[in-house]
């Protein structure tokens, strides 16, 4: 059985959060050098509350977190763009909630990776393969 690229991201990153309580330097940015057959593009910064309040229109955000970001290519032509969001250890409950999208997605649902942060899950969502502005067009979809 073969682990998909956006699963396989997630394991890594999940122990880069375990890492940090050994005393790595940087665990989030060391992220990006850990990429995984099949992802095209991975960059991971720690995050302050005012860019996740700009990123999920929410106010009163939690602490800073690690965001991952990046392009997973699993098959020919394919380009799904994924978001991963990791709490600060101490802030970290231990688990993974893998959000999902409503409509024809088109984008990470930030929303629901800012309340699943909230509550101290390592999260992640994608963008179901596709850019759309919102869920009600499906534009992206003709031609393909």
């Amino acid at each position: 059985m073969r682990i998909r690229p956006l699963i396989l991201a997630t394991l890594l990153a999940l122990g880069a959060v375990g890492a940090a309580h050994a005393g790595a330097a940087d665990p989030c940015a060391d992220l990006a050098r850990h990429r995984p057959a099949k992802v095209v593009a991975l960059e991971a910064h720690l995050a302050d509350p005012a860019e996740l309040s700009a990123l999920a229109g929410q106010d009163q955000p939690p602490a800073r977190f690690c965001r991952v970001t990046g392009v997973a290519s699993p098959a020919v032509g394919s380009h799904i763009g994924f978001e991963l969001w990791l709490p600060e250890p101490q802030a970290w409950n231990g688990k993974y909630l893998q959000a999902g999208n409503g409509g024809f997605a088109g984008q990470a649902p930030r929303g629901a990776l800012m309340q699943a942060l909230r509550r101290g899950y390592a999260t992640a969502g994608t963008d179901g393969g596709h850019e759309a502005k919102d869920a009600v067009h499906a534009d992206w979809a003709l031609g393909h």
